[in-house]
């Protein structure tokens, strides 16, 4: 699964957990004029939250392992 999202204030993720395998990316565009923070909440297991540069996106991605969203990848501001 692939989701995009446009962030114009600070956000935080949350998830119904996929079943182990699954694998996701989520595509995050700050198209606010300022920094906003990006935060993982329920169903998720990340290496922090993401300080998101106005007008940059973030990739992040993920595998399943049926109770947590593992991250297993993520992009800076591009």
């Amino acid at each position: 699964m692939v989701a995009y999202v446009d962030i114009n204030t600070s956000a935080v993720f949350t998830t119904t957990v996929s079943p182990a395998g699954s694998t996701a990316t989520l595509i995050v565009y700050n198209s606010s004029g300022s920094t906003q923070t990006i935060a993982w909440g329920t169903g998720f297991k990340t290496q922090g939250n993401i300080s998101a540069t106005t007008l940059k996106t973030y990739t992040i991605s993920f595998v399943s392992d049926g109770t947590t969203m593992i991250e297993t990848s993520r992009t800076t501001g591009m």
